[in-house]
């Protein structure tokens, strides 16, 4: 397995400890109300805090869909033709996203969703998105039509769209996380913006399947 491979696969692991330690903490604590899972969750906020300031640099390890961005992961195919890029699919999920995420919030206004249950289905979320790298993406599948994560117009959006639903709780703490993944975000706009010719398998030869070393179609269901 490449290193990126192995880097999901510990990643899927850790973030499904940390959902279940969640739940554990939340279930526990609704029958023991002197039990604090704040240092579980002071926990769980380091680690993916951690990582996403990790992000913000460039780092050869990961995977060169998150990594494309940068200079020294673009390899010119020779071509000067301006790469066409599925931005109104990546609008589309954007706005499908944001709809999905406001039902949550109109849901926890209401008091049919705990604070709790909005920490839960992030740390669900963050599986799921181990889930799409390494075995099925329904964005790829459904909308954004990509041969594969390395080519993914969206790659770098995992943490904004993982902690959406975080915006509305009322913590610092929280809110941090939903804005450093907008920080990665827009940084990752900006690229696309400025260096399009670094997102595209057409003028970037280090995305096409004969350079790709991480084979991560290998096992998923496309």
């Amino acid at each position: 397995m490449s290193k990126p491979t192995v880097l999901h696969i510990g990643k899927l692991i850790f973030r499904m400890v940390m959902l279940l330690a969640a739940a554990a903490a939340f279930a526990y604590c609704s029958v023991n109300p002197s039990f604090d899972p704040a240092p579980l969750l002071a926990l769980v906020w380091a680690a993916f805090m951690a990582e996403m300031i990790r992000r913000l640099f460039p780092i050869r390890s990961e995977s060169i869909g998150c990594q494309k961005q940068y200079a020294y992961a673009f390899r010119p195919c020779g071509t000067a033709a301006k790469p066409s890029l599925p931005h109104r699919r990546a609008l589309a999920v954007a706005l499908l996203w944001a709809a999905v995420n406001l039902l949550f919030g109109f849901a926890y206004f209401r008091g049919v969703l705990s604070a709790d249950g909005l920490v839960l289905l992030s740390l669900f979320f963050a599986v799921c998105d181990m889930v799409c790298v390494l075995a099925f993406c329904p964005f790829q599948k459904l909308v954004m039509k990509n041969r594969c994560c390395i080519t993914c117009r969206i790659y770098d959006w995992d943490y904004a769209m993982m902690f959406a639903p975080l915006a509305f709780l009322p913590s610092a703490a929280a809110r941090s996380l939903f804005a450093m993944g907008l920080v990665l975000l827009v940084k990752w706009e900006i690229s696309v913006y400025r260096h399009p010719e670094r997102f595209s398998d057409v003028t970037n030869s280090a995305l096409s399947c004969k350079n790709c070393t991480e084979k991560l179609c290998r096992h998923k269901k496309l």
